[in-house]
C-alpha cells in the first residue's frame, strides 16, 4: 500500500475519526492492534504510512469500520465475511483466552502438526489455519508444560508461530 504524503494524511484523519467516534483512547486501539499509542498517534496525523495490510485489518476490526473505510480505496483481503476462514475468528479467540487442560496431546503428533502448520502460513490457507489453530493452541499449552526441555523448545516455536 504504497500512499503518498496526502493519503497518509487521509488515511491518518479517517483513523482518528473513527476513534474518536467510538469513544476510544490511542492507547486502547493501539493496545488491540499489538502497537504502541506513539505509533497510532503518528499514524492519525499521517507522518507513518499505514502500509501492512494486518495492520489496516486490525484497525479496522478495532475501530468497528471496514478498511476501505479507512482507506477511500477498495481493499481486497482474499476472503469474504461468510468464509470458513473468517467465522473461524471466534474459535481462535476462544483458544486464545481459555485453558483446556483435557486438551492435552502427545508431543510426536502436536510436532508434526508443525509442518502443516508451517504449509498453511506459507501457503495462507487461512481456511486451513482457521480449522487447525482453535484445536492446535489449547492442546500446545497444555502439553508444554509436561514435556522434556527439548521437546518444549520445539512445542513453544509451533505455539509462537500458531498466531
Amino acid at each position: 500500500m504504497d500512499h503518498g504524503t496526502d493519503d497518509h494524511a487521509t488515511i491518518g484523519a479517517a483513523v482518528r475519526s473513527a476513534r474518536l467516534r467510538r469513544g476510544l483512547s490511542l492507547a486502547v486501539v493501539a493496545e488491540q492492534i499489538g502497537h504502541t499509542h506513539s505509533w497510532l498517534s503518528r499514524v492519525e496525523r499521517g507522518l507513518l504510512p499505514l502500509e501492512s495490510r494486518r495492520d489496516l485489518a486490525a484497525l479496522a476490526e478495532a475501530l468497528q469500520v471496514s478498511p476501505t473505510d479507512l482507506t477511500g480505496q477498495p481493499y481486497e483481503i482474499g476472503i469474504s465475511r461468510d468464509d470458513s476462514a473468517v467465522a473461524s475468528i471466534p474459535a481462535v479467540r476462544r483458544a486464545l483466552h481459555e485453558t483446556d487442560s483435557s486438551a492435552r496431546m502427545d508431543a510426536g503428533t502436536l510436532l508434526a502438526a508443525e509442518e502443516s502448520l508451517t504449509r498453511m502460513r506459507l501457503g495462507f490457507d487461512l481456511p486451513g489455519l482457521g480449522k487447525l489453530i482453535p484445536t492446535l493452541i489449547p492442546a500446545l499449552r497444555s502439553t508444554i508444560p509436561h514435556v522434556d526441555a527439548e521437546d518444549r523448545d520445539r512445542l513453544q516455536r509451533v505455539l509462537f508461530w500458531s498466531f
